[in-house]
Order: C-alpha cells, then sequence, then structure tokens
C-alpha cells in the first residue's frame, strides 16, 4: 500500500523558482507512482508584487488554511507531512502556526527551504530565534546547496538533505555555438527587481563600452520595482541607446528564441533571498557562459572558471571587467558554455530532481 504524503506547498500562480518546483513535485509522475499524495495551496499571494506584504485579506486567508490543514491531517492521517516552509517575514510565522498545528497532532515532518532567511532572522530577532529552534527541531530538512546549509546554523533537526533543482529538458541536442562575428548578444532574463542587478548592469556596461562597443544587451524581463521608462532613461543619461534594448517580458516560444540568439547570460544578482535561481539553470541548458554573483546557492551551481564568472554583489568595476574578459575571448565563451550545458545535463535537470527527491522520501520512515 501507498504510503500517504500530505503537501503543504505554495503553487503558481504567481511563478517563481519555488512554486515552479512545487508544482513539478506535485506533478510528479514518479512521486505519485510510490506515494498517496494530498496537496493544499498556502499561496495567499496571487500577484508576485504583493508577497511579503501584509493585508487582513491574507490574515483571513491563512486562518482559513489553519482549519484546511487540520482538517487534512484528521482526515488524512498522513504518514508524512511535506512542507515547503517559508523562512523570512510574515510568512515564517505564519508558517510556524502550521508546523505547532503537525507536531500537536503527532505528524512527521519534512521541510523543503526553497529560500533563506533562517539566520539572519535568527541574528536579527530574540523571537525569532525561539520560534525557530521550537519550528526546526524533531523535523528532517532538505536544503538547495551546501551553501546555504549555512542557514540553518544555529537549528537542530534529526537529518538533513542536499537536493538541487532541476527544470524540464526542452533541448535535447546542444546548440552549436559559434563566434558571432557581428556584435556579442548579451541576455539579462529575470523580473525588472532593482535586486536582481540590473541597473548595477547598466552601469557596468557604461564602463566596458569606454574601450569596447561591440556588444548588445538584452533586458527580458516584467516590470516590477523597476518600469521600463526608468531603465529607458537610465540608459539615455549612460549613453548607451544602441548597445542596450529594454525587450519586457517574453514567454515560451519568445523567451527560449532569446536563449538561443544569446551569446553570453549576465544575472549581478543581489537579491537578499536568493536561493537558486532556475534562470540560471535555463542558461546552462542553453550553452551558455554566465557572469553572475557569488549569491545564496550560485557557488554551486556554476564552476568559477569553468562554466561561468563569479563577482561579489553590488562590485560593477568587477561585473565591467567580466564582461569584457568574456567579450574578448570568444573561445573561452564557447568553453564555458559547453561546459555548463554539461553540467546541467549530468546535476540539474528534473528527471535527477524527482530520483532523489524519492531516495530522500524513502530514507525517512
Amino acid at each position: 500500500m501507498k504510503r500517504s504524503l500530505l503537501c503543504i506547498v505554495h503553487l503558481p500562480p504567481p511563478v517563481h523558482g519555488a512554486s515552479l518546483m512545487n508544482q513539478h513535485f506535485v506533478d510528479s509522475a514518479l512521486i505519485n507512482d510510490h506515494y498517496r499524495l494530498k496537496v493544499i495551496d498556502i499561496t495567499t499571494s496571487r500577484d508576485i508584487g504583493k508577497i511579503g506584504h501584509m493585508s487582513l485579506t491574507k490574515i483571513f486567508d491563512s486562518l482559513r488554511l489553519f482549519f484546511r490543514i487540520l482538517s487534512g491531517l484528521i482526515r488524512h492521517r498522513p504518514d508524512l507531512v511535506y512542507f515547503t516552509f517559508s523562512p523570512s517575514g510574515f510568512a515564517f510565522y505564519r508558517d510556524a502556526a502550521y508546523v505547532g498545528l503537525v507536531k500537536l497532532l503527532g505528524g512527521k515532518l519534512l521541510f523543503h527551504l526553497h529560500g533563506k532567511g533562517i539566520a539572519a532572522g535568527a541574528g536579527n530577532s530574540t523571537l525569532f530565534r525561539w520560534v525557530a529552534r521550537r519550528v526546526f527541531s524533531h523535523t528532517h530538512v532538505i536544503v538547495l546547496s551546501q551553501q546555504l546549509t549555512n542557514d540553518l546554523k544555529g537549528m537542530t533537526y534529526k537529518e538533513k538533505f542536499i537536493l538541487p533543482y532541476g527544470i524540464p529538458v526542452e533541448l535535447t541536442t546542444a546548440v552549436e555555438r559559434v563566434p558571432n562575428p557581428g556584435a556579442v548578444r548579451l541576455l539579462f532574463l529575470s523580473n525588472y527587481v532593482r535586486s536582481k542587478g540590473i541597473i548595477d548592469l547598466i552601469d557596468a556596461l557604461e564602463k566596458v563600452a569606454a574601450t569596447h562597443r561591440n556588444f548588445h544587451l538584452r533586458l527580458v524581463g516584467k516590470p516590477y520595482d523597476v518600469s521600463i521608462e526608468e531603465l529607458n532613461d537610465h540608459i539615455r543619461q549612460k549613453k548607451l541607446n544602441d548597445l542596450i534594448t529594454v525587450c519586457g517580458p517574453r514567454y515560451k516560444e519568445e523567451k527560449l528564441e532569446e536563449l538561443r540568439q544569446a551569446d553570453l547570460f549576465v544575472f549581478p544578482t543581489y537579491y537578499p533571498n536568493e536561493a537558486f535561481p532556475l534562470v540560471l539553470l535555463e542558461a546552462m541548458q542553453w550553452g551558455l557562459p554566465i557572469v553572475t554573483t557569488r549569491e545564496g546557492g550560485i557557488p554551486d551551481m556554476i564552476e568559477e572558471g569553468v562554466s561561468g564568472l563569479l563577482i561579489d554583489q553590488r562590485d560593477i568595476s568587477a561585473l565591467a571587467d567580466k564582461i569584457l574578459l568574456l567579450l574578448e575571448d570568444p573561445a573561452k565563451r564557447i568553453a564555458m558554455g559547453a561546459a555548463a550545458r554539461e553540467r546541467f545535463m549530468t546535476k540539474f535537470t528534473l528527471p535527477r530532481f524527482e530520483q532523489d527527491m524519492l531516495k530522500i522520501l524513502d530514507i525517512i520512515r
């Protein structure tokens, strides 16, 4: 008989790394072949711009979800509760209440941490630290990379697992990349969020353009806290109009075409909750060399000097230097892109994620 699994997760919309991976998990034929899943979607913000903001509606929704979880625990008597616990903000305390309910009814807990913030919260607040220690006691925990284990410093738990994300293989054969006789095509692909480094990237390219102008950057994404108008104004101020295009969002085939046409992927994020950005896995699948930051679990994704180049957050001069290095060395770009593709196919595919997840679930008995 299949063991029962109560999944307390965030599902799309909105679309972001955690919600996408949760959707992959609950839809997995492999997982469903081995377990009976009961899914409770605890998303209370259907717009990405409202994530992290408190409202009366969210409070009422959270109370409603409390009773849904209570009903699920009583009716289904799960062998294991799989919980994508929120590590920061109001959602941390809300989820802590749900954890208390699960523990009160004797449920066995497996946390899947899709972000970070436990260490920072515990360092800044005595109450947070007190709650977190009780939340994690006698639980099993999944983190996305070795780097992110530091976020659990000071917490006690039964067992910890490291499980990186994996995404569907949309490209079964590698793109053959050859040196482009025209302008080198740079790509930024993310929501227009300031802390994703989009303004820093424009400022870095001002430095690059002082000595090298044989490139063109495409900024692809949906406006969030930076508007298309603000980006265009900043580009004009830097006199980079002919070198940068603000594209807005691209979906499905249009998005894939952006990845296919690019020569170099740049993602200078300093987003505080950055953990394991899926956009880097997408770029790796398409055989793109990557310039990005040492934020969250990124150093476990990108091999420094092999599949990409890493810089410290907000270091605009270093960002300009790394971009310039790859602009002037097409052979290095192509070699790094090939290494990125190989690393993706070996470590970060969805089938690999599902198989490793099943092994973890089978261990916890």
